[in-house]
């Protein structure tokens, strides 16, 4: 009963701390894509489960994220409240099965629940609505944990519920691949299960699904990039691979130990020369850790030990990533952090004091980051002010500032944007911003047809893999300035880049280059440049 108590009060007292999700807004960062701007969740269901089954979407595989979202739309419509509450049930129901799966004594479950509930590292996860897909992996995995324990007592047909659960994690976004390996080293390191027909049997149906959604995520996110093949090739790649992937390490166990200065769009990797106190952090962490487990040759130490380098694998950077660090992948790796550190200190978890001051400590910082996601305003000044570098934070931040009429500050931005974008590959957002500045009628002050078509123009140049929307907006350009031909032209050829992409997020785009074209190719066409 007094268990039941713990987890009733951590349960709520959770949801005090994330209570700024019940009016977080949608925010401009990815949420505009999954659900905005998404037309597969304006789409009759059957259209919807074709093409969520059987495209890929915004570089990956999420028909069940997707399913979510478009279940949400049916019942509520587009309500940001309703779906950032959704975001915190999931997150408190993946605290409720990590309470009864976890196998670690009273005090250090509590220890490490507490964390996984509270850390501001969980910020990202929880106020975000994009960030659905790490929710429901990790709801479908303490599933498939708590089935492997049901069948180790049941016999196989827990072990289907394991499989079964492990899949429904995958379609949700394959966060947890790894899974089947880390239960295989639990069997061999923690049961001592070495019997390998047993475990052949129990692992192998798993293995097998984790091998396909790996391709599946290859191929999808090679869509993409693009220029991963050529990435993985280089030479330049693979002699920074491992100081790469060290110092992303380091900063997962630095942000976990000290998690101070947390920011939306983290710098990217430039050498050690800039990621030197994220390194030496993740080597005296190793270190430490190392030393315990010497001390204490625990198998459960082991076992975490596992877990975490095994979460982290996909996104250390053996494989090419856009973003170098992001608070977000660190929403179930943490539970194995936590577990080391109770694991170390055993003598810390029986003090009701210290747990006292941990949850209190964790909320008031957990608090003051949720903040950030509340709206775009707070999301984007935060990342431009700590990462002025970003060429996508400064962007979005001087269309934010567009938005509440400070146009003149905006273009400002905007500017610097273009500048910053150089270095990081962002400077045809910062093009296409500045031309639907100076195309906007609602704009007068600045309207500027041939300055509009210039800065689109080179948004495509620099950019022309991913230069759709810029190619929309100068055919609307050309339109207003009556060369109706040129913009069917433009129309064209994007339509036909629009329609054989295997990826669905642009579906919005090519309806609306589709009516486009119609109405430039009807008898009334000549009149759309008024």
């Amino acid at each position: 009963m007094k268990n039941r108590f713990l987890l009733f009060g951590l349960l709520a007292w959770t949801t005090v701390v994330f209570s700024t999700a019940f009016t977080a807004e949608y925010l401009q960062w990815d949420d505009n894509v999954f659900i905005l701007q998404n037309e597969l969740l304006r789409l009759p269901w059957r259209e919807f489960f074709e093409a969520s089954w059987t495209r890929y979407f915004f570089g990956d595989y999420l028909p069940l994220t997707l399913l979510s979202y478009r279940l949400e739309v049916e019942l509520f419509g587009f309500s940001s409240s309703a779906q950032h509450l959704v975001n915190l049930l999931l997150h408190l129901l993946n605290i409720s099965l990590l309470w009864r799966w976890l196998p670690l004594s009273r005090q250090k479950a509590f220890f490490v629940i507490a964390i996984f509930a509270l850390h501001p590292m969980q910020s990202e996860v929880v106020m975000w609505v994009s960030e659905r897909k790490s929710l429901l992996a990790i709801f479908f995995a303490l599933l498939a944990l708590l089935s492997v324990d049901y069948g180790e007592k049941k016999g196989r047909l827990g072990f289907l519920g394991y499989w079964l659960f492990f899949a429904l994690s995958l379609l949700s976004k394959a966060t947890v691949i790894f899974l089947p390996v880390i239960l295989l080293c639990q069997d061999l390191f923690v049961r001592r299960n070495r019997d390998l027909k047993p475990l052949l049997l129990k692992h192998a149906p798993a293995f097998i699904l984790a091998g396909i959604w790996g391709l599946l995520r290859v191929l999808a996110y090679g869509q993409s990039v693009g220029e991963l093949p050529q990435t993985m090739t280089s030479a330049d790649y693979w002699w920074q691979l491992a100081p790469r992937v060290a110092t992303a390490f380091g900063f997962y166990w630095t942000s976990f130990v000290l998690p101070f200065h947390q920011m939306v769009i983290y710098p990217p990797y430039e050498g050690l020369s800039g990621g030197w106190p994220w390194l030496l952090g993740g080597l005296v962490m190793s270190g430490l850790l190392i030393w315990k487990y010497r001390q204490r040759k625990s198998a459960e130490f082991l076992f975490y030990a596992i877990w975490v380098f095994l979460l982290l694998a996909p996104i250390l950077h053996f494989v090419p990533r856009i973003n170098f660090v992001s608070d977000r992948y660190l929403y179930f790796p943490i539970v194995g952090m936590a577990s080391l550190l109770a694991l170390s200190f055993p003598k810390w978890m029986e003090r009701k004091w210290f747990l006292g001051l941990l949850v209190i400590g964790l909320s008031v910082l957990t608090w003051n980051r949720s903040q950030v996601w509340l709206n775009n305003e707070k999301f984007w000044s935060s990342a431009a002010s700590h990462n002025p570098q970003s060429g996508i934070a400064r962007n979005n931040w001087g269309l934010e500032l567009l938005k509440q009429k400070r146009v003149t500050e905006a273009v400002a931005e905007l500017e610097a944007a273009l500048t910053v974008g150089e270095k990081d590959g962002t400077s045809h957002l910062a093009a296409n911003s500045l031309g639907m500045i100076y195309s906007s009628p609602e704009l007068p002050s600045f309207r500027n047809l041939e300055k509009a078509e210039s800065f689109y123009r080179k948004s495509i140049a620099l950019s022309p893999r991913d230069s759709e929307i810029s190619e929309f907006n100068l055919s609307l350009v050309l339109l207003q300035q009556g060369r109706n031909s040129e913009a069917l032209s433009v129309l064209s050829d994007l339509q036909r880049k629009l329609s054989q992409a295997p990826d669905s997020k642009n579906a919005g785009l090519l309806k609306m280059t589709e009516n486009l074209i119609s109405r430039v190719q009807s008898p009334a066409g000549n009149g759309l440049s008024e």
